[in-house]
């Protein structure tokens, strides 16, 4: 688990998620997207912010079959 800055998240972070992202910009441009979109304003309210001194929880989950 990481518990930080949203600018602290490591490189390694993004092709971990498993949702294709091969770099952490790419990872960050839809993750900035996805929390400043209309519908997710719409839960958290217009005063919510995704800058780079936001703090984010961050988990790893290893799938066991």
């Amino acid at each position: 688990m990481f518990r930080g800055r949203s600018r602290q998240v490591s490189v390694d972070h993004a092709p971990a998620q498993g949702e294709g992202y091969r770099s952490l910009e790419g990872w960050r441009t839809d993750h900035v997207r996805f929390w400043t979109a209309p519908e997710t304003r719409a839960e958290l309210g217009e005063d919510f912010e995704l800058d780079d001194d936001a703090l984010v929880v961050l988990q790893r989950f290893k799938v066991i079959r």
